[in-house]
């Protein structure tokens, strides 16, 4: 039990710093650092297939250490 808890929190703790890396990249173009990549991801968005937003959410959730 005690090795399963620690492989456990140790592909949790790269997933979570993965996840966070991602996040703040993704901050920048959202909130308008740069303001054309902005504005070229919103266009985007705008085009993108409610499937492949679904997709995207379930592989983040599904690639969790309870995989």
């Amino acid at each position: 039990m005690e090795d399963a808890l620690k492989r456990y929190e140790t592909e949790r703790k790269e997933r979570v710093k993965q996840l966070v890396l991602k996040a703040r990249k993704r901050n920048d173009t959202i909130y308008n650092k740069e303001p054309d990549l902005t504005k070229q991801w919103y266009e985007q968005l705008k085009q993108e297939d409610e499937a492949d937003v679904t997709n995207a959410i379930a592989k983040i959730i599904l690639g969790g250490p309870l995989h």
